[in-house]
């Protein structure tokens, strides 16, 4: 079930997602961010994924997280440290890297319906209660309500990436036979 490459691309999202939010309250976050994404998704493109299969999914994925992101940013329930009514360039980058695990370390939720919500639901309860510890971002208080309510709204916003993996992935093969 859980291989090699899917071990790569877990350590590789990791990596990725600490350093954009550690380092997201520097001056230069943005450049380090984008460096570091375009880093991990060429190594990822190079030995994990396929830009064919995924460019799709990729780009999905960051459209979706940006716009859930900047939609919490302008109700209140996230607090961009500007005054810009998007997300700050590392949250986006955060979401390019996610969109690498959608076909390969998260595959294990195509086994049980419940694995996809479950999933999208706890990670973002770690990934927004750290962006609120660790980056310039901050929650509106209560921190456990904005946290809850993210976490819903990607309990919803992961099966449905999957999906259209599912359907991007099904067509590339049509396609390609």
């Amino acid at each position: 079930m859980f291989n090699k490459r899917h071990s790569t691309n877990v350590i590789l999202f990791l990596a990725g997602w600490i350093i954009c939010l550690t380092t997201s309250s520097k001056d230069n976050s943005s450049t380090i961010a984008l460096v570091t994404t375009i880093t991990i998704l060429l190594i990822h493109l190079k030995f994990i994924g396929n830009w064919m299969k995924e460019k799709e999914v990729l780009l999905i994925t960051v459209l979706l997280g940006s716009t859930v992101d900047s939609f919490a940013g302008n109700l209140n329930i996230l607090e961009f440290s500007t005054t810009n009514r998007l997300l700050p360039l590392w949250m986006a980058c955060v979401w390019i890297l996610a969109g690498t695990t959608i076909r390969h370390c998260m595959t294990f939720c195509r086994k049980n319906h419940w694995y996809a919500p479950l999933t999208g639901f706890l990670f973002s309860l770690v990934h927004y209660f750290s962006v609120s510890q660790i980056s310039n971002v901050a929650l509106s208080a209560p921190i456990w309500l904005s946290v809850l309510i993210m976490a819903i709204i990607w309990s919803i916003t992961v099966p449905v990436l999957l999906i259209f993996s599912a359907v991007w992935l099904e067509r590339y093969k049509r396609k390609n036979m």
